[in-house]
């Protein structure tokens, strides 16, 4: 009996410290993301892993609902469309390991509730890993190379991620966060002020990346939160705000750096097509989209197979599509997550990727309205800004990417729950 015992209690302490070894995974999955694919690939495997033992252990297949089971169908449908591709190993590499996506949210999960009294730490995290992109990109931005010598690239900055061009998306996804958290202690008489210096603060830091998107999207997350949490007059001079001090930015960058300028007037007018001449699908995104489109009309249930559109789109026939840039159809993706899933998941994929979302922000923002939490907030309009459609984007299911929007679906969900309060 007392070997029962010893062997009871030594399992409970093995569990216990394996508790406290995947939270360290969780808080700093921040920094991970500036290390790079590796070690944020590793996480997730580690995570996965004791999501399916808790899945397991702690039965929480009892608390499978409408949203799981629309997850695991939307699994199902990319797997079939991996079957009936014609690149089966390139479409499978990503089908089938997604499932280790739906048990690291699991895991996450489950973590942060037994932790929740620890939470902070993870914000300490997001904010110093925040402050330090936002200082080095800003050393790169004048002095050409970052604290570890990587170069700015023209136009474009780099930051720590190497070859990597993507600080700009990085300040974004966190910026919020890091808003609200600076907003919480402030007194009520300077907190609008203090919400306007720190969002000049964080599009001025996203604008020096010189990621198009990124800017655009960065003045989005930011009036949405305004509207969501200030009155309508001040949320209207906040607009006029941010639009003045926009186009400041743009002339100093523009004067600062002519590359700067090339890029986003001449890249833009490009990309979009503006001309008396041309049209949007008579650009370089705009054929993608085209392409894709129809791709999504010869392959309508099922699609081409996750990756395949830079296999796909080369094909002859799509050679006669009307565009006048018809050459640079192809490339790894169509640079819009919609398009992507319509052309390589196919309209059932499609149809069940967007009831996903309108279940997963039907249930937050529910959520939200009964505990008015701005973290929360924040964390919903930036994941609505990751996922807004009128953007051009990574691949949705490049791993980096996608385990990214699948660490935030899983803080959202965390935050919003009921025992996280308790």
């Amino acid at each position: 009996m007392n070997q029962f015992i010893a062997r009871k209690y030594f399992l409970n302490k093995l569990f216990h410290i394996f508790h406290y070894l995947f939270f360290f995974l969780i808080i700093v999955f921040p920094i991970f993301f500036i290390l790079g694919p590796a070690p944020t690939e590793i996480s997730c495997v580690l995570l996965s892993l004791f999501g399916i033992f808790i899945f397991l252990t702690k039965k929480e297949y009892k608390k499978i609902n409408i949203f799981f089971i629309v997850l695991l169908l939307f699994y199902v449908s990319i797997n079939i469309s991996s079957i009936l591709s014609n690149e089966k190993y390139e479409a499978f590499s990503r089908s089938l390991i997604s499932i280790r996506l739906i048990f690291m949210i699991i895991s996450i999960h489950y973590i942060l509730i037994y932790f929740k009294k620890y939470f902070k730490y993870l914000i300490y995290v997001i904010i110093a890993s925040f402050v330090f992109i936002y200082v080095d990109d800003i050393f790169q931005f004048y002095f050409g190379v970052d604290f570890f010598g990587f170069p700015k690239q023209n136009h474009r900055l780099s930051g720590p991620f190497g070859d990597e061009l993507i600080p700009g998306t990085f300040l974004l996804r966190y910026g919020l966060i890091v808003i609200v958290v600076a907003l919480m202690n402030v007194n009520k008489n300077i907190y609008y002020l203090s919400f306007i210096l720190l969002s000049l603060l964080q599009l001025f830091g996203v604008m020096i990346t010189g990621e198009k998107a990124s800017s655009i999207l960065c003045i989005l997350l930011l009036l949405l939160f305004s509207f969501a949490t200030n009155k309508l007059k001040q949320s209207l001079f906040f607009v006029i705000i941010i639009c003045f001090v926009f186009i400041s930015m743009f002339i100093y960058l523009s004067n600062k750096n002519e590359m700067y300028f090339d890029r986003i007037m001449t890249e833009t007018t490009r990309t979009l097509g503006i001309s008396s001449e041309r049209d949007f699908f008579d650009s370089e995104h705009g054929v993608m989209f085209l392409t894709s489109m129809h791709i999504a009309k010869d392959n309508p249930i099922f699609g081409i197979g996750l990756k395949n559109y830079r296999v796909v789109c080369a094909d002859e026939k799509y050679s006669k599509i009307s565009s006048l840039v018809v050459s640079e159809r192809c490339s790894t993706h169509p640079h819009n997550y919609y398009m992507e899933l319509l052309a390589e998941t196919g309209l059932l994929g499609f149809l069940l990727f967007i009831t996903l979302l309108f279940l997963l922000f039907k249930d937050l923002l529910k959520k939200y309205l009964r505990k008015k939490n701005n973290i929360l907030l924040g964390l919903i309009i930036t994941l609505f800004v990751i996922f807004w459609p009128l953007s051009f984007t990574f691949s949705l299911f490049t791993n980096f990417n996608i385990i990214w929007i699948s660490y935030f679906i899983a803080l959202t969900y965390s935050i919003s729950d009921k025992k996280f309060y308790a």
